[in-house]
């Protein structure tokens, strides 16, 4: 096996796995097309795959004992192209639309799992942790790549953004020669019991994916209501949205020296801040400093809260809890247009003001019920 090659496979997998954020420049042209679906309806054609990652969640663990990895990064590469091939080819019909991003959270969630297991059994300490970081880079890059390339593409058609997830091509061509034709190894099942108190994370970060979901499920919405541009420009604000992660994450670790656990509440007036400015917002450069500003709390959310339950759980739960976590941020994703389509009004900046003062509260609270480094033992 050369750990190198399947490096760069890992990295190019990596690159798809914010999955149906492609959707996100092309929103509010989906509402138009479908004006017998209320808004949040045709919004979940872009949340519904984080419900099936969920889903995949429950029996990965069992399929990666019974399919070899590389089969496994074939059947996920398969699924998403066949999600695309759907998507593009009967785009004018919105329940086979759902059927088929439903492919694409099936691949997605499948990705998610297995390079993650990868980069756990090949490679070890720092090379490992320094993947991990690379892997996460990729990650948002990946976002932002089929942003600006959904973007474009639907600049030709609304519905040519749904090929932008064919940037997974080289990742799979790479599958074949790089990935081990292994089965992970069989253990004994033991009974695993997350602590109490663990649950108080994946209340805030479910909270938390749904607030933070707004922006890439409506920002095409607002752009079009405020008349600041077209498909193209959506996808490179959501594109800048995911770029102030990459700022986030190199901001991490200073924060988290200072504030720890409230690091996440840090994470939430990020967000609030970002989304005060986007709602009052009247020009390109305002909202895309906003939106940059905005997209600084994933990572910072994310990294603390994977890092603080790796320290307050044993090793053996520990996969298991973050499991957890990443379910409940996939189920607030998909649960956010819905959340939001109950708030008073249609104008869709109160809308972005009202969760900033939300992200306001949430922070405040979140300074109350965590504790920082003072109070750390």
């Amino acid at each position: 096996m050369n750990k190198t090659k399947l490096k760069i496979t890992i990295l190019l997998l990596s690159m798809v796995q914010m999955g149906p954020i492609f959707m996100s420049p092309i929103i509010g042209t989906l509402i138009e097309q479908f004006p017998q679906y209320s808004a949040s309806t045709v919004q979940m054609v872009m949340t519904f795959p984080n419900l099936v990652v969920v889903l995949v969640s429950l029996f990965i663990g069992k399929l990666e004992t019974n399919v070899t990895k590389k089969n496994l990064c074939l059947l996920a590469c398969a699924s998403i192209f066949l999600g695309v091939f759907g998507l593009f080819t009967f785009h004018n019909c919105l329940p086979i639309l759902f059927a088929f991003s439903g492919c694409i959270g099936i691949g997605v969630g499948i990705l998610l799992s297995i390079t993650a297991t990868m980069i756990s059994i090949y490679y070890q300490g720092e090379e490992q942790a320094s993947l991990m970081g690379l892997q996460n880079t990729f990650n948002n890059l990946g976002g932002m790549v089929l942003n600006i390339l959904g973007g474009i593409l639907a600049s030709i058609a609304w519905y040519y953004d749904f090929l932008a997830p064919l940037i997974l091509i080289p990742g799979f061509l790479m599958v074949f020669s790089s990935v081990p034709n292994q089965k992970g190894e069989k253990k004994e099942s033991v009974k695993v019991s997350v602590p109490k108190n663990i649950f108080l994370f994946y209340i805030v970060n479910i909270i938390f994916a749904i607030l933070f979901n707004m922006m890439p499920t409506n920002i095409s919405i607002l752009i079009g209501v405020k008349g600041l541009g077209g498909t193209s420009f959506s996808g490179i604000v959501t594109a800048i949205f995911l770029c102030g992660g990459a700022l986030g994450g190199i901001l991490y670790p200073m924060i988290k020296n200072k504030l720890e656990d409230r690091t996440i509440g840090c994470a939430f007036l990020n967000l609030g801040l970002g989304f005060f400015i986007i709602s009052m917002a009247n020009s390109a450069l305002v909202l895309l400093i906003g939106s940059f500003i905005g997209g600084c709390s994933i990572t910072l959310v994310m990294s603390q809260m994977v890092y603080s339950i790796s320290q307050k759980t044993e090793s053996y739960i520990t996969p298991t809890a973050i499991s957890y976590l990443m379910a409940f941020n996939n189920l607030g994703n998909f649960i956010s247009p819905t959340i939001f389509s109950f708030l008073p009004g249609n104008d869709i900046a109160y809308k972005f003001t009202l969760s900033a003062v939300i992200c306001l509260v949430c922070c405040a609270l979140v300074f109350v019920l965590f504790k920082g480094k003072e109070q750390s033992a």
